[in-house]
């Protein structure tokens, strides 16, 4: 287990030389802003750190970034904790509301984690789970900040705990959604 708190940009140089050598970790957590350059650059994580159950990591900024990590996570990650968030202090409202609308646009897609059970995403950022996205197919207990459409949750026959940040987005557009998720989900004990 590894566990690291950046405090300057150099810092993630160090951790992540240290990280590469380290092949056979099963848990990373990394704390405080840019948590994510921390990790090695490989193609992805699933041939770095193969033996990888659990991965926290503190504040990822950049829509590409939160992509380009899913996309490279192991099929047996167990456990993800990510914090995503976009710093308001560098954006007007206007372009605010255009990114809000872009990421509406994308999917995220995180069907190849099959071992998945626990997925903990906070932050208002980069992370929206939207009409196309997939999720991980076994999870069970699940936290996300915005989801604005119920396909990909409906997918979830093993989810027991669902939080939803911002529930209202959900069921702003379609009243049935929710009816939809009780109905089908069976296994359903917790939404909030």
């Amino acid at each position: 287990d590894v566990t690291a708190t950046p405090l300057y940009e150099s810092d993630c140089a160090i951790i992540c030389a240290e990280l590469a050598a380290l092949s056979n970790l099963h848990s990373i957590s990394i704390a405080g802003p840019g948590a994510a350059a921390c990790l090695p650059r490989a193609p992805n994580l699933a041939t770095t750190f193969s033996q990888l159950t659990c991965l926290r990591l503190g504040t990822i900024r950049s829509h590409a970034r939160v992509v380009q990590l899913l996309a490279g996570l192991p099929a047996g990650l167990l456990q993800l904790r990510l914090d995503v968030d976009t710093p308001d202090h560098d954006r007007n409202e206007h372009q605010r509301l255009y990114d809000f609308l872009m990421q509406q646009q994308r999917s995220l897609q995180l069907a190849h984690l099959t071992a998945l059970k626990t997925l903990h995403v906070t932050g208002d950022g980069s992370f929206v789970v939207g009409q196309d996205s997939t999720l991980p197919p076994n999870v069970i207990n699940m936290t996300l900040p915005l989801v604005l459409h119920e396909r990909p949750l409906l997918q979830l026959t093993h989810l027991q705990h669902l939080e939803l940040k911002n529930i209202n987005a959900l069921s702003a557009d379609r009243q049935e959604g929710f009816a939809d998720i009780a109905r089908r989900l069976k296994q359903l004990t917790h939404l909030e």
